[in-house]
């Protein structure tokens, strides 16, 4: 089944997810990373390019630049969740007023970041320690902590 999806059709609902997703009690929250079940099952466009799927990494849209942070959701790898490292600011622009500008140039670091993902591929090794169960304990404790509510 295929399913065609506006930006718009989706857009509207964020705000009443965010707020469902903050009401949920802990135990409400199901840890578990996505199955190779689940993965097999994907469209061969949704798993085009999975090598990147664990590199700290840019993407880049004309203008737009967002960082790809994988450390930070580790256990949809199926990986053990270490507290991740903090996420670098990158500076916001809007491309109003600016219909000459050359964003390959304007944005070369970006790009340049872009062309080495595959060398930035995340450790996926356990940081903080040997015990799964103390890792994830440290980490849950952190995450609660830094979590809006």
């Amino acid at each position: 089944m295929s399913v065609d999806l506006l930006a718009s059709d989706v857009t509207y609902r964020i705000p009443v997810n965010r707020v469902k997703f903050r009401r949920n009690e802990r135990s409400a929250i199901t840890w578990r990373p996505y199955t190779d079940a689940i993965i097999v099952a994907l469209p061969a466009f949704c798993v085009q390019g999975s090598e990147v799927w664990l590199s700290r990494t840019t993407l880049i849209y004309f203008h737009i630049v967002e960082l790809h942070v994988p450390d930070r959701v580790l256990r949809q790898f199926g990986l053990l969740q270490h507290i991740p490292i903090n996420v670098e600011t990158i500076r916001r622009v809007t491309s109003q007023g600016q219909p000459d500008e050359d964003w390959t140039h304007f944005h070369a670091p970006h790009i340049e970041r872009w062309g080495q993902r595959l060398q930035a591929i995340i450790d996926q090794q356990p940081i903080i320690g040997d015990d799964p169960v103390q890792a994830t304990s440290i980490y849950m404790e952190w995450y609660w902590q830094i979590t809006r509510r």
